[in-house]
């Protein structure tokens, strides 16, 4: 890509003549005077100068869609060449959640690896909100997530099962009352969690403690209030996190109940730490799917590492598709 259409583009992304300089690795004033040049070749301005962030004017918006084409035709072409190499080198950009990248992924990646040693691996990781931006942009090749995604955009398809729980702290008196429900890490490492024979708590015994919920941006958070007013309560939330290994680290730490994937307790050191609950209810389960962008070419690279990661999951307990 041309440097004025990246310099605009950064520009774009960051909003902000300050970050994308540094981005840039360029200074403010000459980022600046690049892009008034631009401007005054075009004849129109491509910026509000007068709103923070900066927002694209209509000349800027139409020369931003413009600019994502073209970047969308270049990877398409690297790709396409890159996969005349029979793999021998190239480049995969995934993205996900920290929980995914850190509890479903490396399995993949460990096995893509020894298959495929001259291909590089790029994570790009954040909550599943931003994470389907980056690959609307064609900032990666693939993400992982359980969202509803619009299949008209992308081409979807189902790889993972997960079974969430409640997690409380061991601390908490309702675990008292509740032992006839109480479930122990060894419990569910042995997917005793999955048997007909494990009792559901009623989730509404725990209206009246804390809870460490996701933000609105995920999709666990609209699975635990649905959960709870499903049951005729809201959840007192003591705390809003980003990532859902944060709330399940900081319940451990006793600050509050958190509804905690079994994959992670199971391979999680801190997972002694907590009491676990079976909760009756359809929204426990997650179904993760691998996601490519419809108007992107999907090279053999991400082809290969789709089907390593499919194949490895579909006779697990959780995989469930």
């Amino acid at each position: 890509m041309q440097q004025d259409m990246l310099y605009v583009y950064e520009v774009y992304r960051e909003g902000s003549f300050s970050k994308a300089a540094q981005k840039l690795y360029v200074s403010q004033p000459t980022l600046s005077i690049s892009i008034k040049k631009i401007e005054e070749h075009l004849g129109i301005s491509l910026f509000e100068r007068g709103t923070n962030p900066l927002k694209l004017t209509e000349g800027g918006s139409i020369y931003i869609e413009k600019i994502k084409k073209i970047m969308n035709i270049e990877e398409d072409l690297y790709s396409e060449i890159n996969d005349l190499s029979n793999l021998k080198s190239g480049h995969i950009r995934i993205g996900g959640t920290q929980y995914f990248n850190s509890y479903i992924l490396p399995l993949a990646l460990q096995k893509f690896n020894l298959l495929y040693p001259g291909i590089t691996i790029e994570l790009k990781e954040d909550n599943s909100a931003k994470i389907s931006d980056l690959l609307l942009e064609s900032s990666i090749d693939l993400m992982f997530s359980c969202n509803e995604i619009n299949d008209n955009e992308f081409t979807i398809k189902k790889v993972f099962r997960d079974e969430l729980i409640l997690g409380v702290p061991y601390g908490f008196s309702i675990n008292k009352h509740l032992s006839e429900f109480a479930l122990s890490k060894e419990m569910i490492v042995n997917d005793f969690y999955l048997s007909d024979n494990c009792p559901c708590v009623p989730i509404e015994k725990f209206k009246d403690i804390t809870f460490l919920l996701l933000t609105q941006e995920n999709n666990l958070y609209h699975r635990a209030i649905s959960i709870c007013n499903n049951a005729g309560f809201s959840p007192i939330i003591k705390m809003h996190l980003d990532q859902l290994v944060t709330a399940f680290n900081l319940s451990c730490a006793g600050l509050g109940a958190t509804f905690v994937s079994t994959l992670l307790v199971k391979n999680n050191l801190n997972s002694n730490n907590l009491i676990y609950y079976k909760i009756s209810s359809p929204l426990t389960t997650r179904y993760f799917n691998v996601i490519t962008k419809k108007d992107k070419y999907v090279s053999n690279i991400v082809k290969k590492f789709i089907d390593i990661i499919v194949n490895l999951y579909e006779n697990t307990p959780n995989s469930g598709v």
